[in-house]
């Protein structure tokens, strides 16, 4: 018995000491931790979506605890120069949508982009193994969990309980906080199937005209990362629908894919289409405001002397959504089905068979 006392202190010691080690490390990491989706985002030029209506755009800038956005120029308020907005990780709660296209990108993004495109297709060994045992971990946390209680209760049995409650306690604390940290970055079994692939979005439109309660919207693309609060799809080109269209709001106007109303000093647009629509309210050519509209949003402005309004029609756009708003409903399929092909395609052969970029 006083060999299986030793043995089971050692034990008990042991794995106290891993699991405090183990501790220091997570409370490290959680320190640096940034949304996985998110990032994907991270130093690029977007357009924030609230779910009041309210539009940002610049730089986003992507930390553990929220984003920073970084205005095209200051701001200017009635007492200072503002260079940036800060969204909290419980305001970030309350977006609708981050989109980036590549008319608002400069050349350096443009080629980060690029890159980020070619990691999805060419995922190597070792992202590839840390996700398959990500999942499997999924699969056995509870038997985990269940392991660490046991032979932790198993060495509380063998001891004197005043003396060892409070170890065992803390002991059971700290494993099921390195458990929850790492449940933080699992990987889903039926969303990890389909990285790189085209999917449709379900959104729910939360400033949609209608009166209905849950307005959705549909947006197709490659699926290239998910976390527990967001998706993250891309395309791989960014045509605008038609032409941008540079209106002056003298009187109601109703066009494909948009109405716009005056009524008392306000005007009214409307996206009634099915593609994204970027306004932006200029006054002698400088952007007053640009928000972006899914279909059956509203945006109001307030009308002033002259108001300039330029239209620009997007079918396919990078965009991250938050998994409140949305859901990945289908996987979808068309003469490109993977992001591989897509890319492959936009490629000629010239030059004795090497692939050039078409532009």
């Amino acid at each position: 018995m006083a060999f299986l006392s030793g043995f089971f202190d050692s034990i008990f010691l042991l794995t106290i000491g891993a699991i405090f080690f183990t501790s220091l490390v997570i409370v490290l990491i959680k320190g640096r931790k940034k949304d996985r989706t998110l990032k994907f985002f991270h130093k690029f030029h977007s357009v924030v979506g609230m779910e009041d209506g309210s539009t940002m755009w610049g730089i986003i800038r992507v930390f553990h605890n929220g984003i920073e956005i970084l205005y095209d120029k200051p701001y200017k308020s009635h007492c200072s120069n503002q260079l940036s907005y800060m969204l909290y990780n419980a305001e970030v709660n309350n977006l609708q949508i981050l989109i980036r296209y590549e008319d608002n990108m400069n050349g350096e993004q443009k080629e980060r982009r690029q890159k980020q495109l070619n990691k999805l297709i060419n995922r190597g060994w070792i992202v590839r193994t840390y996700r398959f045992v990500a999942n499997l971990f999924n699969r056995l946390k509870d038997a985990i969990r269940k392991t660490i209680a046991v032979v932790i209760g198993q060495v509380y049995k063998t001891k004197n309980i005043n003396r060892w409650s409070s170890m065992r306690v803390e002991g059971e604390r700290a494993s099921g906080d390195i458990i929850n940290t790492i449940e933080d970055n699992l990987f889903e079994q039926m969303l990890e199937q389909y990285i790189g692939k085209l999917v449709a979005v379900d959104i729910i439109c939360t400033n949609a005209s209608s009166q209905e309660q849950n307005v959705f919207v549909e947006l197709q693309g490659y699926l290239a990362e998910y976390s527990d609060r967001f998706i993250a799809i891309v395309n791989i080109d960014h045509p605008i629908e038609g032409r941008s269209e540079t209106i002056k709001v003298n009187q109601d106007v109703s066009k494909k894919g948009y109405n716009v109303k005056t009524v008392n000093n306000k005007i009214i647009v409307t996206n009634t289409s099915k593609i994204p629509l970027i306004v932006e309210n200029k006054s002698n050519t400088e952007i007053v405001s640009k928000v972006l509209l899914l279909q059956g949003s509203v945006v109001k402005f307030k009308k002033i002397r002259e108001n300039i309004l330029q239209m620009s029609r997007i079918r396919k756009i990078d965009a991250i959504i938050p998994r409140d708003l949305s859901k990945v409903r289908h996987a979808i399929q068309n003469k490109k089905h993977s992001l591989e092909e897509a890319i492959d395609d936009i490629f000629s052969d010239n030059d004795g068979g090497k692939k050039t970029p078409i532009l």
